[in-house]
């Protein structure tokens, strides 16, 4: 008997650690630098460094590291009833 396959959809969603690590690595591969915004002390509010510089992929990939992403995953189960993974999209 082969072992019992099975395809689940399973969400990720980062930590807020995880989520600012992301971020700081998306702003520096966009816009060169980590730390990209500042905050403005009229407005008391987050004010981007490099607005000209905030294309509509940047943003995206900004918003993404915040969101929930799902994902589709094959997995086998073993005789042991471990899982194991066989593929991912």
């Amino acid at each position: 008997m082969h072992r019992p396959r099975f395809k689940i959809r399973i969400p990720v969603k980062l930590s807020y650690e995880q989520s600012c690590e992301a971020q700081r690595y998306i702003n520096f591969s966009h816009l060169g630098d980590i730390n990209c915004n500042y905050l403005d002390e009229k407005t008391n509010k987050f004010e981007s460094k490099y607005p000209e510089k905030e294309t509509d992929i940047f943003l995206d990939s900004s918003r993404k590291t915040c969101a929930t992403q799902h994902f589709t995953l094959t997995v086998e189960v073993d005789e042991n009833g471990n899982f194991i993974i066989i593929d991912h999209t």
